[in-house]
């Protein structure tokens, strides 16, 4: 099998980050989520590839019932004209987040659709764009799209990393993978 060069291949073998977790604490949700420990590991399920018609996707769900989906469609040219004495202008990718929530996703009757999606998109936007290597892509857009499945809470967090996943699965580019929690509150 051919190796990609362009990427740094991972380990032949993992281990469990529960093997670094300190004796004492149980890796399991029986504690409750308001008396988890800062420092414990939050289980996290993630696949990729779920959508046959995006050109990547991946599905996100953490221990609190959080669930999201996202896929990435792109790069696409957009079209542009030159600078203004007719040379082509240097133009960097155009990244175009999406974020909703599902009609049932709602954590109770006060979580209403479309209440606080122009801000997740826009902070979804502002935390992905560093992660996109631009000079590979000159005057492309990529768009991302997340939705919201259910709402147990960190839901940002948990689309950002479906997102970083989705422009994995794409062929994206990226320095790293983007990874994200909530702060404690």
């Amino acid at each position: 099998m051919p190796l990609d060069h362009r990427r740094v291949p991972g380990p032949e073998e993992s281990q469990s980050p529960l093997l670094y977790v300190p004796g004492g604490q149980k890796a399991s949700g029986e504690v409750a989520q308001a008396n988890r420990d800062p420092s414990a590991l939050q289980p996290l399920f993630a696949r990729v590839g779920l959508l046959s018609q995006a050109k990547g996707s991946a599905y996100v769900e953490l221990d609190g019932g959080t669930k999201v989906l996202c896929s990435v469609a792109g790069p696409r040219e957009v079209g542009g004209g030159g600078g203004p004495s007719g040379a082509p202008s240097e133009q960097r990718v155009r990244l175009v987040c999406d974020f909703r929530r599902a009609p049932f996703s709602g954590r109770g009757a006060r979580s209403r659709p479309g209440e606080k999606e122009p801000e997740l998109a826009l902070a979804m936007q502002e935390a992905l764009e560093p992660a996109v290597r631009v000079a590979r892509y000159p005057r492309a857009q990529l768009e991302v799209s997340a939705l919201l499945l259910q709402d147990g809470g960190s839901s940002l967090a948990a689309a950002l990393c479906a997102a970083g996943l989705a422009l994995a699965d794409a062929g994206i580019e990226l320095y790293d993978l983007v990874a994200a929690c909530r702060g404690l509150d």
